[in-house]
């Protein structure tokens, strides 16, 4: 996990209060988590269209993969985290905490889904080799093929750099 992952996850759960989960109900933070669930949904249908205008030629199932791709709403969080506790005449913003939760959740959402979604969207590997060879065997004879193309067209006055050059080649 990344730094700003971790910034992204921690952050807000150790800045919110626990005032916001002991002194409100349960459906208060379900609405909360809805909340949250919508904007995800309506970013992601965002993303969607906008790849579905600007990237005319993917698949309907790749437009899907690039808009639940990557993080949303950490700018959200940052702004969200940027509101005072109180204004300047001393009034306290009263749906601090409700703003970095939604943010926060919804950040959480757009890490959960991909990750249970890509499995199923994305193709499986492929156990057999397409072409027959094996790996280190394709990157034998590339090397090899490389070294004589190399050495058939060095001049004499160059054949030591082409020695450490070979040597450098062979031990990859």
């Amino acid at each position: 996990m990344t730094l700003l992952q971790s910034l992204c996850f921690n952050l807000p759960w150790m800045l919110l209060s626990q005032d916001l989960f002991l002194s409100t109900n349960l459906s208060m933070n379900l609405c909360l988590l809805v909340i949250s669930l919508t904007i995800y949904l309506i970013m992601t249908g965002i993303r969607y269209l906008w790849v579905a205008v600007s990237q005319k030629h993917l698949s309907k199932k790749s437009r899907l993969i690039f808009s639940i791709s990557g993080i949303h709403g950490t700018i959200t969080l940052a702004i969200a985290l940027s509101i005072p506790v109180a204004f300047e005449n001393g009034e306290l913003f009263s749906m601090r905490d409700e703003l970095i939760f939604i943010a926060t959740a919804a950040i959480f959402i757009s890490l959960v889904v991909p990750m249970f979604s890509f499995p199923l969207l994305l193709e499986k590997e492929r156990k057999e080799n397409l072409y027959g060879y094996d790996i280190s065997e394709a990157r034998i004879q590339m090397l090899t093929r490389v070294t004589q193309e190399v050495a058939s067209n060095v001049p004499v006055d160059e054949t030591n750099q082409l020695r450490t050059v070979l040597k450098v080649l062979k031990k990859n």
